[in-house]
């Protein structure tokens, strides 16, 4: 984000058509994210997945969060991944379980695509999070948390928010 810039737009001229993503953002005090296992194509659509996942660490850099971080379990199997193009990354439905960059104006009805004019964009700099009640396909966090932001958390802001696609998961290695 801090490199390509935050807006959805942004995004998804990074990651679309570029196979699977893994999601890292940052908070003040943690590492949150998600594995995003089908390619963004700004459909405006979703698919229904039982290999995504979400995590979260202690700490707000990748060095401080690696002894800290933990999946989240999925409940219920197969749930959905969205793939919105005025916004970034959604794992499951309403209410998500992570959301970053959640569009500005009702997806459809409306002209979307990476050609449509830049107005009602997410920005990645907001994200939202429900966990383990109300309809979510995340358990709580092994700390009994509803949020991956902390206990009754549900919205922040991002310091940052780094992308890794399919084609540069290499690097992690």
């Amino acid at each position: 984000m801090s490199v390509d810039g935050d807006s959805a737009s942004a995004f998804h001229k990074r990651c679309d058509n570029a196979g699977p993503t893994l999601v890292a953002a940052f908070t003040n005090d943690r590492v949150v994210g998600g594995w995003f296992p089908t390619e963004f194509l700004s459909s405006d659509d979703y698919k229904e997945s039982d290999s995504d996942f979400l995590f979260v660490a202690q700490g707000n850099t990748f060095a401080r969060a690696a002894d800290t971080g933990a999946i989240v379990e999925k409940t219920g199997g197969v749930g959905p991944v969205f793939d919105y193009a005025r916004g970034g990354p959604q794992w499951g439905a309403t209410p998500p379980g992570l959301v970053i960059g959640p569009p500005l104006s009702p997806v459809s009805g409306g002209i979307t695509g990476l050609d449509a004019e830049d107005t009602a964009l997410g920005t990645l700099r907001t994200a939202k999070s429900t966990l383990g009640k109300n309809g979510s396909q995340y358990a709580y966090t092994s700390n009994n948390e509803d949020s991956l932001f902390g206990d009754g958390v549900r919205e922040v802001q991002l310091s940052d928010v780094v992308v890794f696609c399919a084609i540069d998961l290499y690097l992690l290695y």
